[in-house]
């Protein structure tokens, strides 16, 4: 199993040249279907990588979460396929780790390869790089041509603006999502002055590259529509380098009131106009998928948000969106809204929490199974009466309280992949109810009767 490494700076498109070798028709034939893509970030934990790369090879949701049981399997999944891995966006330098992943996967047969995108070449010495292909910054000629692709597209060029865009490419360093960025956005502003005003700003005299490119889409970000400013600084809620749905985040986005219907128009659609505007202007990549997901034959689309983009949504988010670790919770001020929490012992973190005052609109809970309830979940539910989005998933929940009649806000509720048995009758009084997901609750038997006259539910999503 050989591993090859694409290194360089932040926004030179190490993970779009990975993309393009994951999808070439050649790779596809080569590895049949054992290709998988696994988004890193800056955790590299060897038990959640080792479980989405079972799901991906598996095409199925995993129910396994303790270390040993969920290697067992991956081994025995992969165990004399020839596999394609891609690891994009990896910042560990820790080899021990690096080490626990690479035992799972010698299983493969011979010829198995595993592609890494990351900044640093220690991280491509110690995973032990069979080649390791260093990204430059594009050549000036390739620029130009760049910049004019999405600045001008296929209008006529104005001569003036060529001139000024000439001179905006030279400053961008030859760094692809700067100039795309920048592109993008003066697209919609064909004016000479503001062409200029960005040609002689002063984050051209910034000395680090990065700091540079992140001026310049900022720049990007300043001339999106409000209501685009608020679907994009709520992606910054998931860590670096978190894969998303597209449906999953226009539903996120319409619970909070982000998009609404306009007109003739519903939300959704309104919805989808913003993404797939904020995918052009490349603040949100699509990621890589199979043909089929967790068996579902339709096309499901993916997003991410490039590390630089992340940078920029939380620089502009301030305090109201958070997503935390269980030592940083007594950071979250009363001014946060937004919260996704990773923490073991969500008790102590929750304690921690009510010794302020919280107006949550929106609270995701991950990898807090072992302490999650039915006392705590009683609290959450008398607290947190403002929340509109609440995510219990993957928590092993057994019992639902009948206090969730008190989030009378509430606009989505996601319980799958978890063990309730019964849900209370209390849940119909949820009546701005848009969304429901009860999806993977084998232990389930029955729905309250009341549950149908729910007008308000437009998806009510149930596999088992």
């Amino acid at each position: 199993m050989k591993v090859i490494t694409i290194v360089g700076m932040g926004g030179l498109g190490k993970t779009r040249l990975a993309q393009l070798v994951f999808n070439d028709e050649k790779v596809k034939a080569h590895f049949a279907s054992w290709r998988m893509w696994t988004v890193i970030g800056m955790e590299f934990d060897p038990t959640k990588i080792m479980k989405s790369i079972l799901e991906q090879a598996t095409n199925a949701l995993s129910t396994v979460s303790e270390t040993n049981s969920v290697r067992q399997k991956l081994e025995h999944t992969l165990s004399g396929k020839r596999f394609l891995l891609v690891l994009d966006d990896v910042w560990n330098e820790d080899a021990s780790r690096w080490g626990e992943l690479r035992t799972a996967l010698t299983c493969g047969a011979r010829g198995s390869k595993i592609l890494v995108t990351s900044r640093s070449l220690h991280v491509s010495s110690i995973m032990n790089s069979f080649i390791t292909h260093q990204i430059q910054q594009l050549p000036p000629d390739d620029c130009l041509p760049l910049f004019q692709q999405f600045a001008f597209g296929d209008e006529e060029k104005d001569q003036k603006l060529m001139d000024i865009g000439r001179k905006i490419v030279e400053k961008c360093g030859g760094v692809p999502l700067a100039i795309i960025s920048l592109g993008s956005m003066l697209h919609n502003i064909q004016d000479e002055t503001h062409w200029s005003s960005v040609l002689n700003s002063k984050i051209w005299q910034l000395r680090d590259e990065e700091q540079k490119v992140l001026a310049a889409l900022k720049w990007s970000y300043d001339t999106l529509p409000p209501q685009s400013k608020k679907c994009f600084a709520f992606a910054s809620l998931f860590p670096k380098g978190y894969t998303i749905e597209k449906d999953e985040l226009v539903r996120l986005w319409m619970a909070n009131g982000f998009v609404q219907s306009e007109g003739n128009v519903d939300a959704k659609t309104m919805g989808n106009r913003v993404f797939d505007d904020l995918v052009l202007r490349s603040f949100f990549l699509l990621t890589p998928s199979k043909e089929h997901d967790f068996g579902d034959d339709s096309h499901v689309t993916k997003c991410m948000m490039h590390d630089l983009m992340h940078d920029l949504a939380r620089s502009v988010s301030g305090d109201v969106y958070w997503n935390v670790k269980e030592d940083l919770v007594t950071d979250i001020g009363n001014r946060t809204y937004h919260l996704l929490l990773y923490v073991k012992n969500l008790s102590n973190a929750y304690q921690a929490l009510l010794r302020k005052p919280l107006y949550l609109r929106t609270l995701i809970l991950s990898d807090c199974y072992l302490y999650l309830n039915a006392n705590l979940l009683e609290i959450i539910f008398s607290e947190l009466k403002f929340l509109r989005v609440l995510d219990l998933s993957s928590n092993k929940i057994k019992k639902v309280p009948k206090s969730i009649g008190n989030l009378i806000q509430l606009r989505y509720l996601n319980l799958s992949r978890n063990n309730i048995e019964v849900l209370p009758n209390s849940i119909t009084l949820l009546h701005n109810l848009q969304y429901l997901n009860l999806s993977w609750n084998e232990e389930l038997q029955e729905l309250p009767k009341e549950l149908r006259s729910m007008c308000n539910i437009n998806a009510f999503v149930i596999q088992m």
